[in-house]
């Protein structure tokens, strides 16, 4: 398991996103905001993105917007599950993911190199560093499917945005 060099970040006031990639034309971006303004409200302040596209980098977007329009205390800690996770991104995703990486206050890189673990790894960091996770979930397989049961599994409150 990755070293938690953030433990000072206090998980019961941490976020994490999951999502899947395919992001439908229906999801509400506004939905996504309004959840996030919610959380910010409550005293949550330390939101975990795992950088993937679709949903989480859709997540970074939105964080990064209310963090330089109202809240400049909260804190986005990209969490990158290997150095090469943006390798196969689309050219114009790969800039975004770059400046978005540039812009976190914190980075988590579990892996230097991709594994078959280096994903669900990033996953669990992201449940057991937060109190609540925000889940995009539509299907009941892959990645979004395993993080979502692995909050639930640990008592997590789970958001889900439809």
């Amino acid at each position: 398991m990755t070293e938690n060099y953030l433990s000072f970040l206090d998980p019961d006031k941490s976020v994490c996103f999951t999502g899947h990639r395919i992001v439908k034309k229906n999801l509400d971006e506004k939905e996504i905001e309004n959840t996030i303004k919610e959380l910010i409200y409550e005293g949550y302040e330390n939101f975990y993105d795992g950088m993937a596209m679709g949903f989480d980098l859709l997540c970074y977007k939105i964080l990064l917007k209310l963090k330089e329009e109202k809240f400049p205390f909260i804190k986005i800690i990209a969490c990158v599950p290997c150095l090469t996770q943006n390798l196969k991104f689309p050219e114009k995703t790969k800039k975004l993911y770059d400046d978005y990486l540039k812009k976190a206050d914190y980075s988590v890189i579990i892996s230097d190199e991709y594994t078959e673990y280096c994903m669900k790894e990033r996953d669990r960091y992201m449940v057991d560093n937060c109190a609540v996770c925000v889940s995009y979930l539509y299907k009941s397989t892959g990645g979004t499917y395993y993080t979502t049961s692995y909050a639930v599994s640990k008592n997590r409150k789970v958001i889900y945005i439809k």
